[in-house]
């Protein structure tokens, strides 16, 4: 019943009544599990992570950091081909999008694959504004503590509270945000994260 209502009230303000709920996503993953390490794959195969500065003949620090498909540069280092597969698989595992980042290895000179891509499964808001998403996300290492790490941070002058998610996604947001209009403390984000399986989560954010 907790849960339930929790999702409801939730509902009812920012979050919009096709959140999906963890049980959903969980169920959509493992029907579709072998489409999204098949994306993975695709991403992870990437023909370069730096581009070619043909005037000086050198390579560059790649710049591919954002959501797919919005990233042209991305695209066409991908191929045609390629790229039209993503987005088939990405309409098949229902996601909206694929954010994803560059990461520097050595001198900073070398761009490694990225360590984390995240499906977008559902966004509500703006991005000036309150806004929250659910989201897939693959971990490159072994999950551990680390990658677990949910955080919640505050309007006001206090630290952010870090701790390892357990439990459904929606309903701790919930108790988090009821707890915290009690105390009158105003939170300025919330990240919560769930194991599904090997490398996967899911995660729940939300911005104000």
């Amino acid at each position: 019943m907790v849960s339930f209502l929790g999702v409801l009230c939730i509902g009812c303000g920012i979050l919009g009544n096709d959140l999906p709920s963890d049980e959903e996503m969980i169920n959509t993953f493992h029907a579709k599990e072998a489409t999204f390490n098949e994306m993975v794959q695709l991403l992870q195969a990437f023909p370069s992570w730096e581009g070619f500065d043909s005037m000086n003949k050198k390579y560059y620090s790649s710049q591919y950091h954002g959501y797919w498909s919005d990233v042209a540069e991305c695209r066409s280092y991908f191929g045609e081909e390629r790229a039209s597969k993503i987005d088939s698989l990405l309409r098949e595992i229902e996601c909206q999008q694929i954010h994803f980042g560059y990461f520097y290895t050595g001198a900073g000179k070398t761009v490694s694959p990225p360590i984390e891509f995240t499906f977008d499964c559902y966004n509500d808001g703006l991005s000036i504004g309150p806004s929250i998403s659910k989201s897939f996300i693959y971990c490159s290492d072994p999950i551990d503590s680390l990658a677990l790490k949910s955080e919640i941070g505050y309007m006001e002058d206090k630290p952010s509270t870090v701790f390892v998610t357990d439990g459904d996604l929606d309903s701790l947001y919930y108790d988090i945000r009821t707890k915290a209009n009690e105390r009158e403390e105003g939170i300025a984000y919330i990240k919560l994260r769930r194991r599904i399986a090997d490398n996967w989560l899911i995660e729940l954010k939300y911005f104000h």
